[in-house]
């Protein structure tokens, strides 16, 4: 790469990230109640909460072994502290 197209290519890379600075500062804030109304939406249903069709039959049949794997390799898994303020255990969590 010669001079002259390294100094191009580093030059469009800092237009680029600049303008995607620029653009990120100038989207509008939303307003608080917004965010409180986001804030406080129902939860979505998890895997084994779905109906016919859904993941959570074809995860049903293979969750002892999901269990199982997950917890040869603890590494996987949240703590108990971040299970308990999900207020999920961790079959829940896995399947």
């Amino acid at each position: 790469m010669s001079g002259l197209s390294a100094v191009v290519a580093f030059t469009l890379v800092g237009v680029v990230g600049l303008s995607l600075v620029i653009g990120a500062y100038l989207q509008p804030t939303p307003s608080l109640e917004r965010v409180l109304t986001h804030l406080n939406r129902p939860g979505t249903a998890s895997g084994h909460d779905r109906g016919p069709g859904g993941l959570g039959l074809l995860t049903g049949r293979f969750a002892p072994r999901l269990v199982a794997a997950f917890r040869a390799y603890p590494r996987l898994l949240p703590s108990d502290a971040e299970l308990q303020l999900a207020g999920r255990t961790v079959e829940q969590h896995i399947v």
